[in-house]
C-alpha cells in the first residue's frame, strides 16, 4: 500500500472515529511535513491547529474546579404537583353554562317581544320578485355600461398624449 493510500485510509477512519492514537499520531506527523499529497492539503490546517493548540495551557485552577463540579451531588428539585380540584372545575363550568344560558333566553325574549318574523317574503307573488330582480339586474348593467365608457376615454385620452411627439 503507498503511503498515501495509508493516510487516506486512516483519514478514513479518524473521521468515523475508529482510528487509534498511534493513527492519530501518525497523522499529525504527516501533515506537519511539506511534502503532502494535493488531495489532503486541506486538511493540513486542521491538524496544524491541533498542534499549535496542544500546548497551550488552560487556566489556573480549571482542572480542580472541573474536578469538583463533576463530584458534587446532582441536587434535584422537587416540582410541586399540582391536583385538578374537581369542585372548582365544576363550579366554573355551571358558571359559565349559567352565563350563556341567560344570554340565550334573553335573546329568545327580544325575538319574541319584536314579533319579528326573520324569514317572510319581500314579495308577494314570483312574478314581483322576478320583476324586483330584472329592475336591480338592469340597474347594475347601467352602471357597468356607465364606467366601460369612462374607461373608454380615459384610455383615449392615454393614446392622445402617447402620439404627440416633442
Amino acid at each position: 500500500m503507498a503511503p498515501n493510500d495509508k493516510i487516506k485510509d486512516i483519514l478514513t477512519r479518524y473521521w468515523e472515529g475508529e482510528s487509534t492514537v498511534d493513527e492519530e499520531l501518525l497523522l499529525a506527523e504527516y501533515f506537519t511535513q511539506s511534502d503532502i499529497d494535493p488531495e489532503l492539503l486541506v486538511y493540513q490546517p486542521l491538524f496544524r491547529y491541533f498542534e499549535v493548540e496542544k500546548d497551550t495551557a488552560s487556566p489556573a485552577g480549571f482542572e480542580a474546579d472541573l474536578m469538583q463540579k463533576i463530584a458534587a451531588p446532582v441536587i434535584q428539585l422537587d416540582r410541586p404537583v399540582r391536583k385538578f380540584n374537581f369542585q372548582v372545575i365544576m363550579r366554573t363550568a355551571a358558571g359559565i353554562a349559567l352565563v350563556i344560558g341567560t344570554l340565550v333566553v334573553i335573546d329568545w325574549y327580544q325575538y319574541k317581544s319584536k314579533n319579528l318574523d326573520l324569514y317572510a317574503d319581500t314579495y308577494e307573488t314570483p312574478e314581483a320578485a322576478l320583476a324586483g330582480l330584472k329592475s336591480a339586474l338592469i340597474q347594475v348593467s347601467d352602471q357597468i355600461d356607465g364606467s366601460s365608457e369612462i374607461v373608454h376615454e380615459q384610455f383615449q385620452k392615454l393614446e392622445d398624449t402617447q402620439t404627440i411627439s416633442f
